[in-house]
């Protein structure tokens, strides 16, 4: 299985300091998410929050990547908990969730940047397993 890059840009925030926003979409993405790189360009302050999902295309929007004030670059390593059919998310020992390594999607993926500051951006990398 072959994992390539998708990458794509917020575009610049407006709406002043500290409460600028910005969103774009990507191109549909087929595959399995692993990991997302993100890095700022500006001067964002500490505050501002990122929220990577999908746009709903394919079902239900879904929900990458949620962070809340920051602002550094950095690479996300991403996972979701497995779940039974009933709905419930099963252990290993009554403690810690199972894990599946990766968020399968079918859809575009939108990046919303919130709470920066005029003209910031985001540029995000997907790291996708076909």
């Amino acid at each position: 299985m072959a994992i390539r890059a998708v990458t794509f840009e917020s575009g610049a925030t407006a709406g002043g300091a500290g409460a600028s926003t910005a969103t774009s979409a990507s191109k549909r993405v087929q595959g399995t998410v692993l990991a997302v790189g993100l890095t700022y360009v500006g001067s964002p302050p500490a505050t501002s929050d990122i929220i990577l999902r999908t746009t709903g295309q394919t079902g239900p929007a879904r929900t990458i990547l949620s962070l809340a004030n920051v602002a550094a670059d950095g690479w996300f390593d991403l996972s979701l908990p497995v779940v039974d059919a009933d709905g419930t998310t099963p252990t290993y020992n009554a403690t810690e969730p199972i894990q599946r390594i990766g968020i399968p999607i079918d859809d575009e993926v939108e990046l919303f940047v919130d709470d920066a500051n005029d003209a910031d951006s985001v540029s995000a990398v997907l790291l996708v397993q076909d």
